[in-house]
């Protein structure tokens, strides 16, 4: 999974809250702009809130809610709620909640939703 943030953008992955723009999780572990974060995911579903804007997030299952803005985002399973998406927003399994979307929406097994 990889998340760019906008400046000033928290992020609170699985009721953690991390502070950095560049977040990576791989094998359970977090990393915040190059700094690998303490104590590692445990197993099990990924929960995603973001207070802010988002320039790319990249995630293969999980739920995601940004409270702001988004360039683009994907997941390979799982919701994904936000206000406007810039660029595509895609899932193969789950739903996307926007508010607009700047370029293409996809859902391969969910529903797409334009709240307004």
């Amino acid at each position: 999974m990889k998340i760019n943030l906008s400046q000033g953008s928290r992020i609170t992955i699985n009721g953690v809250e991390y502070s950095g723009r560049n977040v990576t999780i791989t094998n359970g572990r977090v990393t915040v702009d190059g700094k690998e974060q303490e104590p590692a995911l445990q197993r099990g579903p990924i929960t995603i809130a973001v207070a802010g804007n988002v320039e790319t997030l990249d995630l293969v299952s999980g739920k995601v809610e940004i409270s702001g803005n988004a360039g683009t985002v994907s997941s390979a399973s799982g919701d994904i709620q936000c206000g406007n998406v810039a660029g595509n927003a895609e899932t193969l399994s789950g739903d996307i909640h926007c508010h607009a979307i700047g370029n293409n929406a996809t859902s391969m097994s969910g529903n797409i939703i334009m709240k307004g």
